[in-house]
């Protein structure tokens, strides 16, 4: 059983890492000067973000 355990801190790990980097991967692609849609996207995700918290990009 200790060995499940182990397993499972693992994949917690894992997906909180995949999380961060998917962050920070969409975080360089709206910012890139060449994105002409970045405005389109960002009040796409501002309007389903809607009641919910919203970190600001300038935090990453």
């Amino acid at each position: 059983m200790r060995h499940m355990e182990t397993y499972m801190g693992e994949m917690t790990i894992r997906k909180s890492l995949l999380n961060k980097l998917r962050i920070v991967h969409n975080h360089k692609l709206l910012s890139w000067e060449k994105n002409t849609k970045n405005d389109i996207v960002i009040s796409g995700t501002m309007r389903l973000a809607k009641g919910k918290k919203v970190v600001g990009l300038d935090d990453y």
